[in-house]
């Protein structure tokens, strides 16, 4: 099979090293079963203010005179001199590095718009050099969606749609754009969220016809299902583990308060709290104000470094107000370890009994219990088992066989 993924965000970049990391994930287990992918990553890189920056002295300091250069070729020639191709382990890439142009930030229109032209001056070249894909994949409707939905119907081509940001439901989106999301929610099939509680929301705020759209869950990293399951962490301490971004709807003041409530005096008990934000220096203020000496913030993390916490850590949090699905808790447990989670829409559908807690979102007083009770607890937990069933659940061969259906089925459909 002959598969084109549509990212809405950047696509794995040297300044983006995560962006994308979902899709790419995808894009590798596509490729060890033998189909071809290709990703045209169209999403604009810089904005008008930064063309204004282009004339003065502080844009070629920033950026340096060659890629000062560029980007102002790329103002002047946004379409032929913006795409690049690369092949990224073996995955045909055609990646837009231009700009939005003189379009206003809430021009939604116009940035569609901005879209379907580089992803159809895109496709037109990918085609000619690689052949007419089976099926496009699109990763969320604003714009990979919206863009996916003009190239299908321009040419011929089946196209699904993975709904998995939190944008719709925790930002306020203008009334244009919503009308646009909305427009192409109802022309649109195939359509999948990536939690059964989003699905929901998606129906309810954009008026989509009951089960139209259908449950379709991330896929764990192989990086994780691979790794064996250690159930000690390192130094001989009860190591709790957070690995988010900084910012407020991941929930770390109150996962703060909670852990200190419930381990102040206990240096044999440590929450280390993995990833940045503008959050850093408030939450660094919680922890001294509190008086904990057993809070360690490790700053952004590399996946390699994020799986050896993992693989030292004894359960991880996530007490966030607000998660889609919720992917750190399923790298998590398939290295084995136990989960306290918030119910805050995608872990419902991930944690249980036997692998982990779940909270009310925003209770300080119930999470504080949760981690006094895991921690008492924490022998009763089969680690294996933990491991066994969410591969069986979200691993890579179950990935695979699923997303294989969807696309069949899209085909099908399409040609009927």
């Amino acid at each position: 099979m002959h598969i084109i993924i549509l990212p809405s965000e950047y696509f794995v970049t040297k300044k983006h090293p995560t962006a994308g990391i979902f899709q790419f994930d995808q894009a590798k287990i596509f490729i060890e079963k033998g189909n071809a992918v290709g990703v045209l990553a169209v999403k604009p890189y810089f904005t008008v203010k930064e063309y204004i920056r282009g004339l003065k002295t502080i844009f070629v300091s920033r950026f340096g005179f060659g890629n000062a250069l560029k980007r102002i070729i790329y103002l002047l020639f946004p379409v032929p001199f913006a795409l690049n191709e690369e092949n990224l382990n073996g995955i045909n890439v055609f990646r837009f590095q231009g700009s939005y142009g003189l379009i206003r930030t809430q021009d939604s229109a116009g940035r569609l718009e901005k879209w379907k032209k580089m992803g159809d001056y895109a496709m037109a070249r990918y085609i000619k050099k690689y052949g007419r894909p089976d099926v496009m994949h699109a990763h969320n409707m604003v714009y990979a969606g919206m863009m996916g939905n003009y190239l299908s119907n321009k040419y011929s081509i089946p196209i699904v749609v993975t709904e998995r940001s939190s944008e719709h439901l925790m930002r306020d989106i203008p009334d244009v754009l919503e009308s646009m999301i909305s427009k192409h929610f109802q022309e649109m099939n195939n359509l999948n969220a990536v939690s059964p509680s989003f699905v929901k929301q998606l129906e309810r705020k954009y008026s989509i016809e009951e089960d139209k759209v259908k449950w379709f869950p991330n896929v764990i990293d192989r990086v994780f299902e691979d790794e064996n399951v250690e159930n000690q962490s390192s130094g001989g301490k009860f190591v709790f583990l957070n690995v988010a971004n900084l910012i407020p709807i991941k929930g770390q003041e109150e996962m703060i308060r909670a852990f200190g409530t419930a381990f102040k005096n206990d240096n044999g008990v440590v929450l280390k709290i993995a990833g940045d934000g503008y959050l850093r220096q408030h939450l660094e203020s919680v922890v001294s104000e509190l008086g904990l000496t057993n809070v360690e913030f490790l700053g952004f993390l590399r996946r390699e470094r994020v799986v050896d916490e993992m693989r030292k850590c004894n359960v991880l949090l996530l007490p966030s107000y607000y998660e889609t699905f919720g992917v750190v808790l399923i790298e998590a447990l398939a290295l084995g370890k136990p989960v306290i989670a918030s119910k805050c829409g995608g872990p419902e559908c991930i944690v249980d009994s036997t692998n982990g807690l779940l909270f009310e979102c925003r209770n300080t007083e119930q999470l504080t219990h949760s981690l006094k009770e895991i921690k008492e607890n924490y022998r009763e937990y089969d680690h294996q088992k933990i491991k066994r069933d969410v591969i069986k659940r979200f691993g890579r061969e179950e990935f695979y066989k699923r997303i294989r259906r969807i696309y069949e089925t899209a085909i099908n459909d399409y040609n009927c």
